[in-house]
This record gives structure tokens, C-alpha cells and sequence, in this order.
């Protein structure tokens, strides 16, 4: 075994105890149980990126979403009700786009999800100087895909999956996050 699979024994186990802690005694084998779940959710990680859907939500995007763990949208939802429907789907962090009058939206998040720190901003000129401490940026705005890794840091631009914008192509991603490895995929969508 490697270093980092001890680490990850230990954060299951913290885990196992928090959790014991909170609901009480468990079996042994319901303590097995637990640490497989366990285990997996913090090895293996699904993350809807999209952006700039503007009232729009298509049904192909819902039918890639529903396979993730968290929702990420990088701004421009326009309207509440998208909110609520990508939250039907799993747990949602939203940004403020500059088409989103609505009020509670942030301008920017901060996010830490399997021991990696995500930023999230609607604009791409918004994006501190120093982002060095993430490990991954997502924006949007522009409506188009954009995918960089520069200094270590993944820098991501879903693109627009609502209404289509001049000649861009519609697109959302999917990052996956294994082992503190940061897998991205861009989906092309249909008209």
C-alpha cells in the first residue's frame, strides 16, 4: 500500500466515527457497510459543470447531470425555478451570472469537495490574481468551452448548454474527481 491509501483509511474512519458519533452504536457488519460507502464516495466523485443557461434546461443536460453527485453552475441561471429543479437532481451551488437579477445568488464560491478547493466566478476577468491555492476554477459567461491547466490549477469554462449563442457549440462538462486526480469531460450537445 502507498502513503496516500493510509490517508484515505484514516479520512474513512474519521468518517465511520463522526458518523457513529452521530446515529449511535452499529453493528459490525453494518460498520462494514458503512466504511464500503464511505470509501467510495470520498475516492470517486461526479461534478455537473454548466453554465449560462438562461431559463433554459434541456433534457439531454438533465439526463448527464442526474449521473453526478454535485451540480455546479457558473451563473446566468436567470430564473429561481432552474435552481430548484437542478437541486431535485443532487445538492446545487450556484454563482451569480450578470443576467441574474434575483436576489441570495454569491458573486463567487469557494467550494472544498473531496480534499480539493474549487473556485467557482461567472466571469473569467473576475478570477483573483492569486488562485494558486485551487485546484480547480470554473467560470463562464462567454458561452464557450475552455479548458487549461496552468500552474497546476485547472481552469474551466463549461460553455453555454441553454440557449445557443452565435456559432458556439452547446456544451456542459463533467469533472471527476478519483484520488484527488481531476478527470474533465466535455459534453457536446444537440441542438
Amino acid at each position: 500500500m502507498m502513503m496516500s491509501d493510509y490517508y484515505v483509511i484514516d479520512e474513512v474512519i474519521h468518517n465511520l466515527d463522526c458518523f457513529i458519533e452521530w446515529f449511535g452504536k452499529v453493528s459490525t457488519e453494518d460498520y462494514f457497510v458503512l466504511y464500503l460507502v464511505i470509501s467510495e464516495r470520498m475516492i470517486l466523485m461526479k461534478i455537473g459543470v454548466i453554465s449560462d443557461t438562461h431559463n433554459v434546461l434541456r433534457d439531454d443536460v438533465l439526463i448527464y447531470l442526474k449521473e453526478c453527485d454535485y451540480i455546479i453552475h457558473a451563473g446566468d441561471v436567470c430564473k429561481e425555478e432552474i435552481i430548484e429543479r437542478l437541486n431535485e437532481i443532487a445538492n446545487t451551488f450556484v454563482v451569480r451570472g450578470n443576467n441574474d437579477k434575483f436576489e441570495g445568488l454569491p458573486d463567487y464560491l469557494e467550494l472544498e469537495m473531496n480534499e480539493l478547493l474549487i473556485y467557482v466566478v461567472h466571469d473569467k476577468k473576475d478570477i483573483p490574481k492569486h488562485v494558486d491555492n485551487f485546484d480547480l476554477v470554473i467560470y463562464g459567461h462567454s458561452h464557450k468551452y475552455e479548458y487549461e491547466v496552468k500552474d497546476g490549477v485547472v481552469y474551466l469554462n463549461p460553455g453555454g448548454c441553454g440557449r445557443r449563442r452565435f456559432s458556439l457549440s452547446l456544451t456542459m462538462a463533467i469533472v471527476t474527481i478519483e484520488d484527488k486526480e481531476i478527470k474533465v469531460t466535455r459534453i457536446n450537445l444537440e441542438d
